[in-house]
């Protein structure tokens, strides 16, 4: 849950990186993170939830759309 919260830019990266090589090697990574920005450059695929239903889950391209944004965070 939000493992690089307290890292500075540069370590958040580093983690991410870590993290998608380990999912290369065949293993299953699943991380929770508010970083809308930093964290779909990393990931295959993401799940959004809102009061814990699921809003959305597929590709961040597809979930970073307006729509499912403002439907997940009030925003735009």
């Amino acid at each position: 849950d939000e493992p690089g919260s307290s890292l500075d830019i540069g370590f958040q990266h580093t983690l991410c990186r870590i993290l998608k090589n380990l999912a290369a090697q065949g293993k299953c990574v699943i991380m929770v993170s508010h970083d809308l920005f930093l964290a779909p450059e990393y990931l295959d695929a993401m799940l959004l939830m809102k009061q814990g239903q699921i809003i959305g889950c597929g590709s961040p391209e597809k979930l970073k759309e307006p729509g499912v944004l403002k439907e997940v965070f009030g925003l735009l």
